[in-house]
């Protein structure tokens, strides 16, 4: 898959020691420490470039500016391209990153929730649908936004949805639950081309289900789907596709 950049999310240490090749790595080692510090794990392996993650878990309230100096210099010493700011909040952190980074030819990538608040930022979308079409979805993200702006939060699906299910929310399978449901069950698979995603049904206890979930194949289709957008980016946690990462990056 060339035609769209891909970021493994993932602590360094787990990942293998020549790294993964074709993709880059945004870096779960980072924490906040005590006075705005940004405090490195003292295990992460030294894989230069990729993006830095940050989140504002024990970020002290007040004037962001020496943080986000920090910041970018720890950016520029281990020549990332750019911070994920996952901030459960808003406020001028968001705005003084963004100079910070900016100048210095760096990006930042925000959850869609704070677009709004940064916003010439990269606005990272999450694929997880239930219901409609995730053509559609990114279509309208597309004229929201700009293809530009966007790269693809991709989670790997695995949910059980209990019928009729009027709000669209499943219990979420780990994968030995979905193997066991798909070898206990039998059940035929199928393809969604609206959601891009494989499903299957069953019942029990004269209550009807339907499990939707994804492979390397029906990420891949995600990600092709996006490129023929002009969308150039997407994420990819580490722990959810371990497994099938070698399929899901292989053409």
């Amino acid at each position: 898959m060339n035609s769209i950049k891909i970021f493994i999310t993932a602590q360094s240490q787990l990942l293998p020691s020549a790294g993964i090749s074709g993709c880059s790595v945004a870096h779960l080692d980072y924490t906040i420490g005590p006075g705005k510090r940004l405090l490195r794990n003292s295990r992460s392996r030294a894989f230069r470039g990729g993006l830095l993650v940050v989140s504002d878990k024990n970020m002290p309230l007040g004037d962001g500016s020496l943080f986000a100096a920090e910041i970018v210099r720890e950016c520029l010493n281990k020549g990332y391209s750019g911070v994920v700011a996952n901030f459960g909040s808003s406020g001028s952190l968001h705005t003084t990153m963004q100079n910070r980074l900016a100048a210095k030819g760096l990006r930042l990538y925000v959850p869609e929730s704070l677009a709004a608040d940064a916003c010439d930022s990269q606005v990272m979308c999450p694929t997880a649908i239930s219901g409609g079409s995730l053509s559609v979805r990114l279509q309208e993200l597309c004229r929201k936004y700009g293809a530009g702006r966007i790269a693809l939060d991709i989670e790997r699906l695995a949910m059980d949805f209990l019928l009729p299910s009027p709000t669209g929310e499943g219990t979420p399978l780990s994968r030995g639950e979905l193997n066991s449901l798909l070898q206990k069950r039998g059940a035929q698979s199928f393809f969604s081309n609206d959601l891009c995603a494989h499903y299957f049904t069953y019942s029990e206890n004269g209550k009807h289900h339907f499990v939707l979930y994804d492979t390397a194949s029906s990420i891949k289709k995600k990600m092709s789907i996006a490129a023929s957008m002009g969308i150039g980016e997407c994420f990819l946690m580490y722990s959810e596709v371990e497994d099938i990462l070698q399929g899901i990056i292989n053409n």
